[in-house]
């Protein structure tokens, strides 16, 4: 690092302090900025209501009301303020999953031009939206935008890795992001070698039944199946129901407790 006199060392970015816990290095701020909070009661509501009715399936709706809250917060934080292009670039991502995918991509294209010329390229806001706009246009199925998918996506991978670091959770998210965008191009053996990587780390990070870990899983074996590695694809899909199984068995033991404790209560007053 040019500010650091010794060779091999880098300086932390100013609010920033690393974390070293069980064998892994994180960077994080040690401080939020005061846009962290900025905004009213209704336009953070309309975000709630928003991100609501999107997962519950009621995409539309959510939209609506994520449309009028970035309007609000247009209009009382104005067009640049980061909170406003979070807002913008959450609109987009609701876009994209309503199958909006033009109006998903040019949203996304705005927040992200907009975020690098006031936050700053490297911002994790920025890197998100990067990431985000790879994923928008893997969604759509032709060569060339999918080729500007894996672009994005590899652009956001090495500026998570080089900003948060090879080890945080965010740049095993773009790995994925990427390995997704591969997956789409048909490069299956670029999949499955970044799928592997961000499989080992959730393992560890999440646990066995974590929906992240299971979520890998499939796109590993997605992955393997596109490759012709039949036997591993359907070695992965046995794995992955096989932990949802114990997930949700796990999941009842609780109830079934509870159960048993009545039923006992129950049999003594008899």
């Amino acid at each position: 690092h040019p500010q650091c006199i010794l060779k091999g060392f880098a300086k932390l970015p100013p609010a920033h302090w690393l974390l070293f816990h069980d064998g892994r290095v994180e960077l994080r701020r040690y401080w939020r900025t005061p846009h962290d909070e900025a905004g009213s009661d209704e336009q953070k509501a309309r975000a709630a209501i928003g991100q609501t009715f999107s997962r519950i399936g009621e995409i539309n709706r959510g939209v609506e009301q994520i449309e009028r809250g970035l309007a609000l917060r247009r209009k009382a934080l104005g067009e640049n303020h980061p909170v406003t292009l979070q807002t913008l670039a959450g609109l987009a991502w609701t876009y994209k999953e309503a199958g909006r995918s033009k109006e998903s991509i040019a949203t996304f294209n705005e927040a992200l031009k907009r975020q690098e010329a006031v936050l700053g390229p490297d911002h994790d806001d920025t890197i998100v939206t990067l990431l985000a706009l790879g994923h928008a246009y893997a969604r759509l199925d032709d060569a060339p935008n999918l080729a500007l998918a894996v672009a994005f996506c590899e652009r956001g991978l090495e500026r998570a890795t080089r900003v948060l670091g090879p080890n945080a959770l965010k740049t095993y998210a773009a790995m994925n992001y990427l390995a997704q965008a591969c997956f789409q191009g048909g490069r299956f053996s670029e999949a499955i070698a970044l799928n592997e990587a961000v499989l080992k780390d959730y393992l560890t990070r999440f646990g066995p039944f974590s929906s992240y870990t299971l979520g890998v899983m499939g796109d590993l074996a997605l992955a393997y199946c596109g490759a012709g590695q039949v036997t591993k694809a359907m070695q992965m899909v046995a794995a992955s129901k096989m932990r949802r199984a114990q997930q949700a068995a796990l999941a009842g033991r609780p109830y079934a407790a509870l159960m048993n404790k009545v039923l006992a209560q129950v049999t003594a007053g008899a």
